[in-house]
Formats: C-alpha cells, sequence, structure tokens
C-alpha cells in the first residue's frame, strides 16, 4: 500500500503529502537538460508536447528530408490516469519520417512523488506500421522532473562530517535530509547501533529541524538541530545553512556550525567537507 493513501485515524488526513500531485503543469528532461527531448505538460491538462532546443541536440536528430525536427512537437490521441499515475500519447511525423519512422507511440509511468518516470516505453513505427524500435523508460530512458523547491524531496550523503559519525555510503535513513512543507528533519532510521549520543543512548530514529526558514530565489534552507537535551560528540547544537543548486540535484555549498557543551563553535561546508546529492525515488513499471 502507498504510503499516500494511509490515513490519519484522528483527522483524516494522509500521513504523508505529496508536494506534486499531477504531471499537469511539470516538465521532465533527461540528462538534466531542458530541450533535449524534454517532456512538458500543460498546467491545465490541455495539451502536452516534446520540445527540442537545435543549439543542443545531436546533430544526428534530424528529419529523412534533412531538416532537424521542430522546437514543440505535440502529442496527439493523449490520455492521463491519475490513479495509475500513467500518461499515453502519441508523436506523429508524418509526411516526413524521423529516422524511418512515422509514429512514435508513449506510455509513460510516474513515481508516487512524480519525480521521474519510472516505467512505459516509446514504440516507433515505420511507415508500413511495422515496429521499428522500442525503448523502455528506466532502462533505456532516464527522465527526471525539474524540480522548483526543496520540498517533497530526500538528500542522501556520500561522505559525512568525520568528527561527528563515521563515513557511510549514500543511503537513505544514514543522517538524510528530508523536506516537506509540513516539517523538515534528519532521518537516522538506518543508522548502525554504534551511532550512539554521548549518554550512551542509541541516536533518534528521527530528528526535527528548528527555526526553519527557505529562502525559494536564493534556494537556501536554514534550520537548527537541538542536541541540548543530550549531547552528540559534545555538540548541543548544529546549524545548518544549505546551498542548492539551480536544478536541486545537489547540495552545492553551505554550512554546518557545530557549536559544543562549552560553547565553542566549529565550522564543515558542503562541498568541501560533505556531499550531498538528491535520491530519487524508483517504484515498478506497471505499463503494458
Amino acid at each position: 500500500m502507498s504510503r499516500f493513501n494511509v490515513f490519519s485515524s484522528e483527522n483524516g488526513n494522509p500521513l504523508a503529502r505529496r508536494d506534486v500531485q499531477t504531471i499537469w503543469g511539470t516538465h521532465f528532461v533527461q540528462a538534466n537538460t531542458c530541450g533535449l527531448a524534454s517532456y512538458h505538460f500543460a498546467a491545465d491538462g490541455s495539451g502536452a508536447w516534446i520540445e527540442y532546443n537545435h543549439d543542443l541536440i545531436p546533430s544526428t536528430w534530424r528529419l529523412d528530408n534533412g531538416q532537424v525536427p521542430p522546437r514543440r512537437k505535440d502529442f496527439s490521441e493523449f490520455s492521463y490516469d491519475p490513479l495509475q499515475r500513467v500518461f499515453k500519447g502519441c508523436i506523429n511525423w508524418t509526411p516526413f519520417a524521423f529516422s524511418g519512422h512515422d509514429k512514435w507511440v508513449y506510455c509513460m509511468e510516474f513515481n508516487e512523488k512524480f519525480s521521474g518516470i519510472v516505467g512505459g516505453f516509446i514504440k516507433a513505427y515505420r511507415p508500413d506500421g511495422a515496429l521499428g524500435e522500442e525503448m523502455t523508460f528506466g532502462p533505456d530512458l532516464a527522465y527526471r522532473r525539474v524540480r522548483e523547491s526543496i520540498f517533497d524531496a530526500t538528500y542522501v550523503q556520500s561522505t559525512v562530517l568525520s568528527s561527528l559519525l563515521p563515513d557511510v555510503e549514500a543511503m537513505v535513513g544514514k543522517a538524510s535530509y528530508h523536506f516537506t512543507r509540513d516539517g523538515c528533519w534528519i532521518s537516522y532510521a538506518s543508522a548502525p547501533e554504534t551511532w550512539k549520543l554521548d549518554s550512551g543512548a542509541r541516536i533518534p530514529l528521527k530528528k526535527n529541524f528548528q527555526n526553519i526558514s527557505y529562502d525559494h530565489d536564493a534556494r537556501i534552507f536554514r534550520g537548527v538541530i537541538d542536541w541540548s537535551d543530550d549531547p552528540i560528540a559534545n555538540a548541543t547544537r548544529w546549524e545548518y545553512e544549505m546551498h542548492f543548486d539551480p536544478s536541486f540535484r545537489t547540495l552545492r555549498e553551505g554550512t554546518v556550525r557545530t557549536v559544543d557543551v562549552n560553547g565553542t563553535s566549529e565550522i564543515r561546508r558542503f562541498g568541501v567537507d560533505m556531499s550531498y546529492v538528491l535520491h530519487d525515488e524508483a517504484d515498478a513499471p506497471c505499463c503494458t
């Protein structure tokens, strides 16, 4: 069962909430590049199209008459199933085929957070109706939604503060950062048993940020983790400032200021002392 379909017994609200709840009004790109056959879905649900930036596409992307594909190519015969999160549509290339194919048939399945296309296919047909080529989303094609904020995102680390915790592989639940509009926290759900507080108690599964602020235009998050009740590595407070890159794929720079029980502080820097990247969730495909 999806965690987005589990509801509170107290107020009837979902226990988990998507920041994005539909494909409409979103854009999906490959290689983190808009215009490289990127998919665009109108906010009002009236249409969908592929964009080709002529300055970015490979020189081999040509119609059979030698011309470049149009900057915008609209889907026809499209439909969207919100329950299955599946979009279907066609791209018709008549009268001039694209690499010998005059029709592309699409099925795209989106994951629960609408952060990526995780299943489905493209079937390319020749003018005689024969199937010429088939590609699958996931193994052959990797498309991710263009993000506009940190919310509904999780960031995992590959290098951590060695003075606080031992080095770990990038993994959700090993000091991963979670951002929602209802709250932000660090998850230790998968932390080793050796990660302990100074009292000897095991580190909590979840530690909420306090004094949170987010500057949308500058893409800067600020927050505090308070350890005053039970310090960790002699620290009572971690003060965060996180700067995200324009695509929200990485935590590009920023600082963590650790304050110990004596009031002495130390600075660690994102991008220098530690590295965090966006974690992309993947769901099983269902298109057939």
